[in-house]
């Protein structure tokens, strides 16, 4: 079964929304603001990191190179 972890910074409307639909688990997370965790089609454990940007921090984040280790962390 597919889960999402979702860090517990990110806004509560959208973990309640998440959670109506997904099997969730909110905590906070290091390197990501969501994990989904799953099977591929061959049955072996997968993990999706996903960081949510808003268009300023996404800019911002190439500016001062931050978006690099980032992407190296994810």
């Amino acid at each position: 079964m597919t889960k999402i972890i979702i860090d517990h910074r990110e806004p509560k409307q959208l973990i309640r929304e998440l959670a109506k639909n997904h099997n969730i688990e909110v905590k906070q997370l290091i390197t990501a603001d969501f994990i989904i965790q799953g099977k591929d089609p061959e049955g072996k454990d997968i993990l999706i990191s996903i960081e949510r940007k808003t268009t300023n921090d996404f800019l911002n984040s190439i500016i001062d190179k931050r978006i690099i280790l980032q992407l190296l962390q994810l």
